[in-house]
């Protein structure tokens, strides 16, 4: 081997160090923003399991001729102070939760293919598009989909705003009745050791269809009793669900952004934990093919001078 070749060896160990050097830094990030994220959910968790527990609970016994625009048509009474709607099936919105960047192994692939078979299933559907996330919008638009709103710039100090942005949204498009629908498509967390893209419905809500056994509207207007201690609802059950159902759907979007975001470091903590492992096994390997090297050189120049000294010992 040539010292040229050396020296490309040693170029390639130090490209290749410099590189694990900055997926074992992004490695450590992405294992701090996933510390913090966990504490957001964790943090959300008992408020958004408690209050649509509470809420299943109400839908369980509704008021006679109760109405609620968030609710199911078919499901509604006739009596309600909220504004009407035309729940159209052909028109349907859909909210794809991606990441900005990349560099997180398969996470927005898996969320991209999953969105575009949604799409393809409603292609009889006009469906509105919301990004939360440029990654998606990018791939999406691609393939013919216009976005109709496109959320980017995920801090953490911009979470707030995002979720209330988004929330916002979704509720103009339903109320107005721009989309009989609204589908997300995000990633849920099931275990820091797994997680899957899904698709849910966040609007229209399903009220359960039998009464809960642990739930149910006593006789008396006010009164709602469960198993265990007593409630009673001041001022009476109506009032509860026209605060309560905007305010479960609003921790719902939260929650779920909650889980897109989680999910998406532990994918990038494990793509950079694979990248830096990677790294290291390619510079095993070029450090062997460099000693290997050197040697066969040292070889060849010890050859090269015991032949010189033998043919002038036999001149």
């Amino acid at each position: 081997m040539s010292t040229a070749s050396l020296r490309q060896y040693r170029r390639r160990i130090r490209s290749v160090e410099n590189t694990k050097k900055i997926t074992r830094a992004m490695e450590m990030v992405a294992a701090a923003k996933l510390r913090r994220f966990q504490d957001f959910l964790e943090s959300s968790r008992p408020y958004t399991q408690r209050l649509e527990a509470l809420l299943e609970g109400l839908l369980a016994g509704l008021p006679e001729g109760y109405g609620h625009p968030y609710l199911e048509k078919e499901k509604r009474g006739q009596v309600s102070d909220q504004p009407s709607r035309d729940l159209s099936p052909l028109l349907r919105c859909l909210v794809l939760f991606t990441s900005d960047t990349g560099l997180c192994g398969t996470y927005n692939s898996l969320l991209e293919e999953k969105a575009k078979a949604w799409v393809k299933n409603n292609w009889r559907n006009e469906i509105k598009l919301i990004f939360v996330g440029k990654h998606g919008a990018g791939a999406l638009v691609k393939k013919g989909g216009k976005p109709f709103r496109l959320l980017s710039d995920l801090r953490v100090n911009r979470i707030d705003e995002i979720v209330s942005d988004l929330a916002k949204t979704l509720e103009e498009i339903y109320l107005k009745g721009e989309a009989g629908e609204v589908h997300v498509i995000y990633t849920r967390l099931e275990s820091l050791a797994r997680f899957q893209p899904v698709e849910e419905r966040l609007l229209p809500i399903s009220p359960p269809g039998d009464p809960s056994p642990r739930l149910s509207v006593s006789g008396e207007k006010s009164g709602l009793r469960m198993t265990g201690p007593e409630y009673l609802i001041e001022p009476d059950p109506k009032t509860v669900l026209d605060r309560l159902i905007p305010a479960a759907f609003a921790a719902r979007v939260r929650f779920i952004f909650y889980h897109a975001l989680l999910t998406e470091q532990i994918a990038r903590m494990n793509a950079m934990r694979q990248a830096t492992k990677n790294a290291k096994d390619m510079i095993d390997r070029l450090t062997l093919l460099r000693n290997k090297a050197r040697q066969a050189a040292i070889t060849k120049e010890i050859i090269e001078v015991v032949s010189g000294s033998r043919a002038l010992k036999l001149k």
